[in-house]
C-alpha cells in the first residue's frame, strides 16, 4: 500500500482548506472528512462498561477532562488492529454515507462499496484509502484524509501503518469559536476551549512519542506565508513542491467540481457566511476595509465578533496552553482567580447546534460553578508544580 498521511485539527482551523490544498498537488490523493464514525465505534469498542451505558457508539469524541482518562490512555495507546464486528462495520458505512452525500464528498462515497470482509478497524481504514486512491485516479505517491476533533486517533493511525505521517493544525482558540459562532447554531465556550485544550495536550504527547513522523503548525502561520510553509508540508511528506498548492483555483471538492471556500466573519455588527468565491472577494473588500480602519490584522479578527465574557472564558480554560503555544492572552494570570459565573459566556439552549445540546454542561448556575472550582484547582496545580508533570486526568503538561 502507498504511504499514508492523516492530516487533523480543531473545527474553523484551516483543515477543509488544507485538505483541498494537499488533493491539488499531483503526487498527493487527499479526500476531506471522509471516514469519522470509523474513529467513534473504535473508541467505543476500547470503552469500559461504564462508558458504554452512558454513550452510545458513535456519540463526538469528547475532552476527557477529569473523567475517561483511562479511556484516552487506551486510545493513545493502541493500533487499529481490534476486530470489527460484520453488523457494526454495515452502521459505520451507512453513517459514512449519509454524511459525505450531504456535504461535497459524493464521488468518494457514491462509488464506494462499504467494509464487507474486513475484518477489523484497520482492515476498514486501509480499504477506504484504497478507494480514495483509486476514485482521483492520479499516479500518487501518497493517500491520505483529514478529520477534525480527532487528534487521539493519530497515534493508533501511525501505529497501524507503516510509514505513515500525520499533519496537525492548530489555531487560536479565541478564532475558532469567532469563526464557527457568526453561525446560526452556536457551540458554548466552555465546550470549545475545552476541546482545543485537549487537542494541544494530546499533540504535545504526540510529538514525544512520534517525533520525525508529526508536523505541527499554526493556522495563523500558515496564511501568512503559504509558499514557506507548503514547501515544509512537502520536505516533510517527502514530495516536490508543486505550484497547485497556492493556486485555489485548483482546488476541488469531492465531487470533482472547483472547490468554494467557506468563510465566516463579522464586523460592524453584521455577520457574514462567504461560501462563493465572487462573494469572498467582493466581501473581503470590505472587511479588509474595516481591519485596517481599526489597525487589526486578519488573524486578530476574533476581536470584533467576541464579547468580553466570551474572552475570558476561553483564556481562563485555555490560559497556559496559549501561552505554551504562544498566542498572547489579555488576561493576566493574577486575574484568573477572580473567575465567578458572571464572567462565563453561556447561550440559551435553543441557539445552540442540535447535535451538541447534550454536552452543553454550562446550562445552570451549579454546573458552571463546578467548573470553576475544578479549572481554578487545575491553575493551582500548575502553578504549584516544582516542574512539568505529565497529567492525563488533568490534561497538564
Amino acid at each position: 500500500m502507498k504511504k499514508s498521511i492523516f492530516v487533523t485539527g480543531l473545527f474553523r482551523s484551516g483543515t477543509t482548506w488544507l485538505a483541498r490544498a494537499l488533493n491539488s498537488h499531483p503526487e498527493i490523493s487527499f479526500e476531506s472528512d471522509p471516514i469519522a464514525p470509523i474513529f467513534n465505534s473504535f473508541r467505543y469498542d476500547l470503552a469500559n462498561s461504564k462508558y458504554r451505558k452512558k454513550n452510545s457508539r458513535f456519540s463526538p469524541l469528547e475532552d476527557y477532562f477529569d473523567s475517561n482518562e483511562g479511556l484516552l490512555k487506551s486510545v493513545l495507546n493502541s493500533d487499529f488492529k481490534k476486530k470489527l464486528n460484520k453488523e457494526i462495520g454495515k452502521k459505520i458505512f451507512k453513517l459514512i454515507k449519509e454524511k459525505n452525500l450531504s456535504f461535497e464528498n459524493g464521488k468518494w462515497t457514491s462509488s464506494f462499496k462499504g467494509f464487507e470482509n474486513c475484518k477489523s478497524y484497520f482492515e476498514a481504514i486501509k480499504k477506504a484509502m484504497q478507494h480514495i486512491d483509486r476514485v482521483y485516479q492520479k499516479d500518487s505517491k501518497l493517500v491520505g484524509f483529514k478529520e477534525v476533533w480527532t487528534n487521539e486517533m493519530v497515534a493508533p493511525f501511525l501505529r497501524s501503518f507503516k510509514g505513515s505521517k500525520s499533519i496537525i493544525i492548530t489555531r487560536d482558540p479565541r478564532s475558532v469559536l469567532a469563526s464557527r459562532n457568526v453561525m446560526l447554531q452556536k457551540y458554548p465556550p466552555i465546550f470549545v476551549a475545552r476541546q482545543w485544550r485537549k487537542s494541544i495536550f494530546i499533540e504535545n504527547y504526540l510529538k514525544r512519542n512520534f517525533k520525525n513522523r508529526i508536523f505541527s503548525m499554526k493556522y495563523e502561520d500558515l496564511i501568512s506565508d503559504k509558499k514557506k510553509y507548503f514547501k515544509k508540508i512537502c520536505k516533510f511528506l517527502k514530495v516536490k513542491f508543486n505550484d497547485n498548492l497556492l493556486n485555489e483555483d485548483k482546488y476541488l471538492d469531492g465531487l470533482g467540481n472547483p472547490w468554494k471556500k467557506n468563510s465566516s466573519f463579522s464586523y460592524e455588527g453584521k455577520k457574514y457566511i462567504v461560501s462563493s468565491k465572487e462573494n469572498y472577494k467582493k466581501n473581503n473588500k470590505s472587511k479588509k476595509k474595516f481591519l485596517k480602519k481599526n489597525n487589526l490584522k486578519k488573524k486578530d479578527k476574533w476581536k470584533t465578533v467576541l464579547t468580553k465574557n466570551d474572552i475570558k472564558t476561553i483564556e481562563f480554560i485555555c490560559y497556559h496552553e496559549m501561552k505554551y503555544m504562544n498566542y498572547k492572552t489579555i488576561s493576566k494570570y493574577n486575574e484568573l482567580d477572580q473567575t465567578n459565573v458572571s464572567k462565563i459566556k453561556t447561550f440559551p439552549l435553543s441557539e445552540l447546534a442540535d447535535w451538541i445540546k447534550p454536552y452543553a454542561i454550562d446550562q445552570n448556575k451549579k454546573n458552571l460553578n463546578r467548573i470553576i472550582y475544578d479549572e481554578k484547582k487545575r491553575h493551582k496545580i500548575i502553578k504549584n508544580a516544582k516542574k512539568t508533570s505529565y497529567n492525563f486526568r488533568l490534561q497538564i503538561i
